[in-house]
């Protein structure tokens, strides 16, 4: 056998496994997708954790959010970014995923919140506790154990 042959057959072979892993990973099981192609991505620093974020600040990201998403990395959320401070309600409509709620104005904390799973839980609403100007969306517990609270400090927030 040719050596161009045998190299033909690895790479048909490699490109056969790359193609099947593409479309298994593309299955249930796929991890958060940002909110869109174009979005701005930032690193918070908030309590004694660090999470990286998609900012949400038009009203097609705010819709999106994480809806779809079956999986989210344990350091990776969105934060909606709004241009005045204000009462927000946030649902879990198509969320797959129990969220933790970080609502935020003026770079500190002012409340906590969590959403389920819609498939558990149905649809659930969830107004704010105060004002806010920003929602940080995590994984459910990403706040306890980060030692988020009312009052914490948000650095790197818009």
């Amino acid at each position: 056998m040719s050596r161009l042959s045998i190299l033909t057959k690895i790479f048909a072979i490699s490109s056969a496994f790359v193609i099947f892993s593409v479309l298994q990973y593309s299955g249930s099981t796929q991890t958060y997708v940002p909110v869109s192609q174009t979005v701005d991505r930032m690193q918070l620093k908030i309590g004694d954790g660090t999470v990286f974020v998609d900012i949400a600040d038009t009203q097609s990201e705010h819709e999106k959010g994480l809806s779809g998403v079956r999986r989210l990395a344990e350091q990776a959320g969105v934060l909606f970014v709004f241009e005045y401070p204000d009462w927000r309600i946030f649902w879990n409509k198509d969320t797959f995923v129990p969220l933790d709620l970080v609502w935020i104005q003026h770079g500190v904390v002012v409340g906590l919140s969590s959403l389920p799973n819609v498939e558990i839980a149905g649809i659930v609403r969830t107004l704010s506790p105060e004002m806010s100007d920003q929602v940080l969306e995590v994984n459910r517990g990403w706040a306890k154990r980060n030692g988020v609270h009312v009052g914490s400090e948000v650095i790197g927030s818009q």
